[in-house]
């Protein structure tokens, strides 16, 4: 899940001297929108990292352990830094347009 982020990131590399140019005033959206999605990246890296040691548990694993709080919150924080980060994406977007 993660890579969306990096692909996020990569296009508003790719396409920001096009749209800076136009919009220099609303710059501060590509910075939150950045900050947003390498935290929803830091949070997948975690999630991933959580997941993998309920895993390493073996045999102790139960149906409902991918419920458990240290895998919910992390995942919670990618999803909401995620959002947050395209919103701010969409809003520069829509401004620099």
């Amino acid at each position: 899940m993660t890579c969306r982020d990096a692909y996020v990131l990569t296009l508003e590399v790719a396409f920001a001297k096009a749209f800076v140019e136009k919009a220099v005033a609303s710059h501060w959206q590509v910075q939150y929108s950045w900050i947003g999605l390498l935290i929803s990246i830091v949070a997948g890296v975690w999630v991933l990292m959580a997941v993998t040691g309920k895993l390493a548990k073996g045999a102790n694993l139960a149906a409902n352990d991918v419920y458990a709080v240290s895998i919910r919150v992390p995942a919670f924080i990618q999803v909401a830094a995620f959002a947050a980060g395209m919103f701010y994406t969409a809003w520069f977007g829509l401004l620099a347009s």
